[in-house]
């Protein structure tokens, strides 16, 4: 791990501990990433089957049963990339008539896990 890794690491776990936080809910999904050929810097990732799980015993992670579907049958498409869209990527969203909408993968996964 790089120093300005482990400096980000120990300064989120000294507020962690500051705060007293815990792990309420757990939010699982299987995600496809893909990174441009020619610039690093645009990334295309689909998350599929996403899943919450309220916390209940310490340790228990990723394990176990308890975990709930959230918005089943749904594909979360993201276009990422830094400073300016790629104009190839605004052109593929027009001719597909993508739309861009807001979406929280831990709000809704709160969500669910409540309703459980």
């Amino acid at each position: 791990m790089e120093l300005q890794e482990l400096e980000s690491l120990e300064a989120f776990q000294s507020r962690v501990r500051s705060i007293n936080a815990k792990p309420r809910v757990l939010v699982r999904y299987d995600r496809e990433a893909y990174v441009g050929s020619f610039d690093d810097c645009v990334r295309v990732t689909f998350d599929r089957k996403l899943r919450a799980k309220r916390k209940a015993v310490a340790g228990q992670f990723f394990a176990g049963d308890g975990w709930q579907t959230v918005q089943a049958g749904k594909v979360l498409m993201e276009l990422k990339f830094n400073n300016q869209c790629p104009a190839w990527m605004a052109a593929a969203v027009r001719q597909e008539t993508l739309r861009r909408i807001s979406f929280s993968k831990y709000a809704l996964s709160v969500t669910a896990a409540n309703e459980a």
